[in-house]
């Protein structure tokens, strides 16, 4: 499964509602990429916390939950960790395997 840029674009409510759905789907030893912003753009509204929406730009208007790797390790904790790191676009990169 791999989601770029997407997963992220709501409140956290419903974003562990999709990773569920991921575990759900997910077969057994199957792979999941996710890419999230490390950052929110300095033009943004607060709407909750870690959850903005951009005043400007491609994303104006659009929900953004922001993770770190520690909120990513515990929102992905039904996950296998292999890697998560920072690419060179300053998006946090999470690799993991399905536990079932």
């Amino acid at each position: 499964m791999i989601s770029i840029q997407v997963l992220h674009h709501s409140k956290i409510e419903n974003i562990r509602k999709l990773i569920k759905e991921i575990e759900r789907v997910l077969t057994s030893s199957g792979i999941i990429f996710v890419t999230v912003p490390k950052r929110i753009q300095r033009a943004s509204k607060n709407i909750a916390p870690r959850t903005y929406i951009p005043l400007e730009g491609l994303d104006k208007g659009l929900i953004h939950y922001i993770f770190n790797k520690r909120l990513l390790r515990k929102e992905f904790n039904n996950f296998r960790i292999q890697r998560i790191w920072v690419d060179s676009n300053n998006q946090y990169c999470l690799v993991g395997e399905s536990k079932k």
